[in-house]
Protein backbone atom coordinates (compact mmCIF):
# COMPACT_ATOMS: atom_id res chain seq x y z
CA UNK A 1 0.00 0.00 0.00
CA UNK A 2 1.28 3.69 -0.59
CA UNK A 3 2.42 5.50 2.33
CA UNK A 4 -0.21 6.61 4.68
CA UNK A 5 -1.07 10.36 4.38
CA UNK A 6 -2.88 9.65 7.96
CA UNK A 7 -2.19 7.17 11.04
CA UNK A 8 -5.12 6.55 13.40
CA UNK A 9 -4.52 5.75 16.43
CA UNK A 10 -6.88 3.22 18.34
CA UNK A 11 -6.62 2.19 21.77
CA UNK A 12 -8.39 -0.83 23.13
CA UNK A 13 -8.62 -1.66 26.79
CA UNK A 14 -11.52 -4.18 27.45
CA UNK A 15 -13.97 -2.39 25.78
CA UNK A 16 -15.74 -5.03 24.16
CA UNK A 17 -19.22 -3.57 24.12
CA UNK A 18 -18.21 -0.33 22.26
CA UNK A 19 -15.17 -1.46 19.86
CA UNK A 20 -17.18 -2.39 16.86
CA UNK A 21 -19.04 1.10 17.37
CA UNK A 22 -15.44 2.49 17.92
CA UNK A 23 -13.89 0.58 14.36
CA UNK A 24 -17.10 1.30 11.88
CA UNK A 25 -16.91 4.52 12.56
CA UNK A 26 -13.26 4.71 11.55
CA UNK A 27 -13.31 2.33 8.66
CA UNK A 28 -16.44 4.00 7.01
CA UNK A 29 -14.47 7.17 6.99
CA UNK A 30 -14.34 8.65 2.99
CA UNK A 31 -11.22 10.25 2.00
CA UNK A 32 -8.89 11.11 -1.32
CA UNK A 33 -6.24 9.99 0.94
CA UNK A 34 -5.05 6.92 2.52
CA UNK A 35 -5.03 6.12 5.87
CA UNK A 36 -3.15 3.17 8.25
CA UNK A 37 -5.30 2.32 11.29
CA UNK A 38 -3.04 1.06 14.19
CA UNK A 39 -5.06 -0.62 17.03
CA UNK A 40 -3.55 -1.19 20.27
CA UNK A 41 -4.75 -4.01 22.00
CA UNK A 42 -3.88 -3.13 25.37
CA UNK A 43 -3.68 -6.70 27.11
CA UNK A 44 -7.20 -6.68 27.33
CA UNK A 45 -9.33 -9.25 29.14
CA UNK A 46 -12.00 -9.77 26.80
CA UNK A 47 -13.43 -10.52 23.53
CA UNK A 48 -11.60 -7.36 22.09
CA UNK A 49 -8.82 -9.24 20.61
CA UNK A 50 -11.38 -11.91 18.93
CA UNK A 51 -12.87 -8.41 17.15
CA UNK A 52 -10.06 -7.05 16.30
CA UNK A 53 -9.37 -10.06 14.28
CA UNK A 54 -12.12 -10.11 12.50
CA UNK A 55 -11.47 -6.30 11.39
CA UNK A 56 -8.18 -6.98 10.09
CA UNK A 57 -9.38 -9.88 8.21
CA UNK A 58 -11.71 -7.41 6.40
CA UNK A 59 -9.97 -4.49 6.25
CA UNK A 60 -6.08 -6.07 5.62
CA UNK A 61 -4.11 -3.64 3.75
CA UNK A 62 -5.71 -0.81 6.20
CA UNK A 63 -5.74 -2.22 9.85
CA UNK A 64 -2.34 -3.25 11.63
CA UNK A 65 -2.24 -4.69 15.38
CA UNK A 66 -0.05 -3.77 18.41
CA UNK A 67 -0.91 -6.55 20.90
CA UNK A 68 0.64 -6.06 24.41
CA UNK A 69 0.84 -8.55 27.32
CA UNK A 70 1.24 -5.83 30.11
CA UNK A 71 -1.55 -3.05 30.34
CA UNK A 72 0.41 0.55 29.63
CA UNK A 73 -2.20 2.56 29.42
CA UNK A 74 -3.24 2.13 33.16
CA UNK A 75 0.47 3.40 33.96
CA UNK A 76 -0.21 6.79 32.37
CA UNK A 77 4.19 6.99 32.07
CA UNK A 78 3.91 8.59 28.96
CA UNK A 79 5.72 4.92 27.18
CA UNK A 80 1.74 3.90 25.37
CA UNK A 81 1.92 7.08 23.61
CA UNK A 82 5.57 6.34 22.47
CA UNK A 83 4.77 3.35 21.35
CA UNK A 84 1.87 4.73 19.02
CA UNK A 85 3.91 7.48 17.86
CA UNK A 86 6.66 5.19 16.71
CA UNK A 87 4.12 2.62 14.54
CA UNK A 88 2.59 5.49 12.96
CA UNK A 89 4.28 6.24 9.53
CA UNK A 90 1.55 9.13 8.05
CA UNK A 91 2.34 12.82 7.88
CA UNK A 92 -0.57 13.11 10.41
CA UNK A 93 -2.00 11.06 13.52
CA UNK A 94 -5.69 11.08 14.39
CA UNK A 95 -6.70 9.35 17.67
CA UNK A 96 -10.31 7.34 18.79
CA UNK A 97 -10.00 5.59 21.80
CA UNK A 98 -12.09 2.24 22.27
CA UNK A 99 -14.90 3.32 24.18
CA UNK A 100 -15.22 6.71 21.84
CA UNK A 101 -16.74 6.65 18.13
CA UNK A 102 -17.07 8.99 14.88
CA UNK A 103 -19.97 9.24 13.44
CA UNK A 104 -19.33 11.91 10.37
CA UNK A 105 -17.89 9.78 7.42
CA UNK A 106 -16.02 12.86 6.34
CA UNK A 107 -14.38 14.21 9.31
CA UNK A 108 -10.83 13.19 8.34
CA UNK A 109 -11.32 14.76 4.92
CA UNK A 110 -12.49 18.03 6.23
CA UNK A 111 -9.90 18.21 9.01
CA UNK A 112 -6.24 17.26 6.71
CA UNK A 113 -8.15 19.49 3.98
CA UNK A 114 -8.29 22.34 6.25
CA UNK A 115 -4.41 21.53 7.59
CA UNK A 116 -3.23 21.45 4.11
CA UNK A 117 -4.57 24.59 3.67
CA UNK A 118 -2.86 26.26 6.77
CA UNK A 119 0.67 25.52 7.92
CA UNK A 120 0.35 27.58 11.17
CA UNK A 121 -1.96 24.93 12.54
CA UNK A 122 -0.42 22.01 14.18
CA UNK A 123 -3.52 20.53 14.93
CA UNK A 124 -7.25 20.28 14.41
CA UNK A 125 -10.59 19.54 16.85
CA UNK A 126 -14.02 19.70 16.36
CA UNK A 127 -17.48 19.56 18.55
CA UNK A 128 -18.40 16.46 19.64
CA UNK A 129 -21.63 14.84 21.49
CA UNK A 130 -21.20 13.68 25.33
CA UNK A 131 -23.06 10.00 25.84
CA UNK A 132 -23.20 8.88 29.27
CA UNK A 133 -23.40 5.42 29.92
CA UNK A 134 -24.91 6.02 33.78
CA UNK A 135 -28.13 7.15 32.25
CA UNK A 136 -27.39 6.63 28.75
CA UNK A 137 -28.64 10.03 27.61
CA UNK A 138 -26.75 11.73 24.82
CA UNK A 139 -25.83 15.45 25.11
CA UNK A 140 -23.99 18.04 23.17
CA UNK A 141 -20.63 19.84 23.71
CA UNK A 142 -21.04 22.86 21.55
CA UNK A 143 -17.96 24.97 22.24
CA UNK A 144 -18.65 28.57 24.21
CA UNK A 145 -17.24 30.56 20.92
CA UNK A 146 -19.81 29.20 18.75
CA UNK A 147 -22.19 30.12 21.53
CA UNK A 148 -21.44 33.42 20.70
CA UNK A 149 -20.69 33.00 17.17
CA UNK A 150 -23.39 30.71 15.48
CA UNK A 151 -22.10 31.54 11.87
CA UNK A 152 -18.61 30.89 12.52
CA UNK A 153 -17.74 27.16 11.15
CA UNK A 154 -14.48 27.39 12.75
CA UNK A 155 -12.10 29.83 14.85
CA UNK A 156 -8.36 29.26 15.92
CA UNK A 157 -6.91 29.10 19.50
CA UNK A 158 -4.05 29.80 21.52
CA UNK A 159 -2.46 27.87 24.48
CA UNK A 160 -3.68 30.23 26.81
CA UNK A 161 -7.10 30.16 25.23
CA UNK A 162 -6.87 26.46 25.44
CA UNK A 163 -5.44 25.88 29.29
CA UNK A 164 -7.24 28.85 30.64
CA UNK A 165 -10.72 29.64 28.45
CA UNK A 166 -12.10 26.83 26.59
CA UNK A 167 -10.50 23.11 26.89
CA UNK A 168 -11.66 22.91 23.75
CA UNK A 169 -10.45 19.14 22.48
CA UNK A 170 -11.25 15.41 23.47
CA UNK A 171 -8.89 12.65 21.82
CA UNK A 172 -11.23 11.73 19.25
CA UNK A 173 -11.91 15.33 17.56
CA UNK A 174 -7.75 15.26 17.00
CA UNK A 175 -5.61 15.54 14.35
CA UNK A 176 -2.13 16.59 14.63
CA UNK A 177 1.09 16.81 12.45
CA UNK A 178 3.81 14.12 13.69
CA UNK A 179 6.42 16.06 13.25
CA UNK A 180 4.80 19.22 15.17
CA UNK A 181 5.49 16.57 18.29
CA UNK A 182 8.88 15.69 20.09
CA UNK A 183 7.58 12.50 21.54
CA UNK A 184 10.45 12.29 23.54
CA UNK A 185 9.30 14.92 25.74
CA UNK A 186 6.98 12.18 27.37
CA UNK A 187 10.11 10.92 28.92
CA UNK A 188 10.12 13.72 31.75
CA UNK A 189 6.83 12.80 33.34
CA UNK A 190 5.67 9.99 35.86
CA UNK A 191 2.02 11.76 35.08
CA UNK A 192 1.77 12.05 31.00
CA UNK A 193 -1.51 12.55 29.94
CA UNK A 194 -3.27 14.32 26.70
CA UNK A 195 -3.36 17.05 28.25
CA UNK A 196 0.21 17.29 27.19
CA UNK A 197 0.06 16.19 24.19
CA UNK A 198 -2.43 19.51 22.91
CA UNK A 199 0.20 21.66 25.16
CA UNK A 200 3.48 20.76 23.28
CA UNK A 201 1.21 20.79 20.08
CA UNK A 202 0.44 24.16 20.78
CA UNK A 203 3.81 25.42 21.46
CA UNK A 204 5.09 25.10 17.75
CA UNK A 205 1.54 26.75 16.60
CA UNK A 206 -2.52 27.15 17.24
CA UNK A 207 -5.05 25.17 16.84
CA UNK A 208 -8.52 24.98 15.07
CA UNK A 209 -11.38 24.42 15.96
CA UNK A 210 -14.36 23.26 13.93
CA UNK A 211 -18.12 23.67 14.32
CA UNK A 212 -18.94 20.25 12.95
CA UNK A 213 -19.86 17.68 15.09
CA UNK A 214 -17.43 14.45 14.41
CA UNK A 215 -17.85 12.65 17.32
CA UNK A 216 -19.35 11.19 20.10
CA UNK A 217 -17.21 11.17 23.73
CA UNK A 218 -18.57 8.37 26.12
CA UNK A 219 -18.57 8.79 29.76
CA UNK A 220 -17.97 5.26 30.90
CA UNK A 221 -17.43 4.88 34.66
CA UNK A 222 -16.13 1.32 34.59
CA UNK A 223 -13.36 3.18 32.72
CA UNK A 224 -9.61 3.37 34.41
CA UNK A 225 -10.26 6.83 35.35
CA UNK A 226 -13.81 6.65 35.53
CA UNK A 227 -14.31 4.05 38.32
CA UNK A 228 -11.79 6.18 40.47
CA UNK A 229 -13.53 7.79 43.15
CA UNK A 230 -14.00 11.08 43.37
CA UNK A 231 -10.89 11.67 45.87
CA UNK A 232 -8.81 9.81 43.78
CA UNK A 233 -9.87 11.85 40.78
CA UNK A 234 -8.69 15.07 42.62
CA UNK A 235 -5.41 14.05 43.42
CA UNK A 236 -4.38 12.55 40.04
CA UNK A 237 -5.66 16.22 38.43
CA UNK A 238 -3.65 17.79 41.33
CA UNK A 239 -0.46 15.64 40.76
CA UNK A 240 -0.82 15.75 37.10
CA UNK A 241 -0.37 19.62 37.00
CA UNK A 242 1.78 19.65 39.84
CA UNK A 243 4.44 17.58 38.12
CA UNK A 244 3.86 19.84 34.65
CA UNK A 245 4.38 23.50 36.59
CA UNK A 246 7.47 21.85 38.00
CA UNK A 247 8.84 21.13 34.63
CA UNK A 248 7.56 23.51 32.34
CA UNK A 249 7.49 26.72 34.13
CA UNK A 250 5.09 27.68 32.30
CA UNK A 251 2.94 30.34 34.35
CA UNK A 252 0.19 28.91 32.19
CA UNK A 253 0.28 26.43 33.74
CA UNK A 254 0.86 27.84 37.30
CA UNK A 255 -2.88 29.62 36.79
CA UNK A 256 -4.29 26.31 35.80
CA UNK A 257 -2.76 24.19 39.27
CA UNK A 258 -3.72 27.74 41.52
CA UNK A 259 -7.67 26.82 39.81
CA UNK A 260 -7.07 22.59 40.72
CA UNK A 261 -5.95 23.71 44.46
CA UNK A 262 -8.19 26.40 44.80
CA UNK A 263 -10.99 23.84 43.84
CA UNK A 264 -9.98 21.67 46.51
CA UNK A 265 -10.60 24.22 48.86
CA UNK A 266 -14.13 25.51 47.82
CA UNK A 267 -15.51 22.21 46.43
CA UNK A 268 -18.41 21.06 48.55
CA UNK A 269 -16.62 17.47 48.25
CA UNK A 270 -13.29 19.15 50.10
CA UNK A 271 -15.08 18.40 53.63
CA UNK A 272 -15.50 14.95 53.18
CA UNK A 273 -11.36 14.20 52.41
CA UNK A 274 -8.72 13.72 54.99
CA UNK A 275 -5.81 16.01 54.53
CA UNK A 276 -3.65 12.56 55.17
CA UNK A 277 -5.56 10.88 52.18
CA UNK A 278 -3.42 12.55 49.96
CA UNK A 279 -0.33 12.42 51.66
CA UNK A 280 0.70 15.82 51.68
CA UNK A 281 -0.25 17.28 54.95
CA UNK A 282 0.77 20.98 53.69
CA UNK A 283 -0.82 20.85 50.66
CA UNK A 284 -2.52 24.42 50.69
CA UNK A 285 0.57 25.66 52.44
CA UNK A 286 2.84 24.54 50.32
CA UNK A 287 0.86 25.41 47.19
CA UNK A 288 0.52 29.19 48.22
CA UNK A 289 3.81 29.35 48.95
CA UNK A 290 4.67 28.46 45.56
CA UNK A 291 2.71 30.78 44.23
CA UNK A 292 4.38 33.81 45.91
Amino acid sequence: MERPLVSIQCLVYNHEAYLKKCLDGIVMQKTTFNFEVIIRDDASTDNSASIIKDYVQRYPDVIKVILEKENRYSKCDGSLHKIMHEASLGKYVAICEGDDYWIDPLKLQKQIDFLEEHDECTFSCHCYNVYREDNQKLYSAQKEYFRLHPNATYFFFDRRYFFLKDFVAQTLTCVYRKDSLDISVCEKFKYYRDTHLFYFLLNKGIGVCHSFIGGVYRVNPYSIYGSKDCRERIKIGYNVYYEFYSIAKDPILKKVLEHQCYGLIISHQWSALHWDFFGYEGLVKTTFICFK
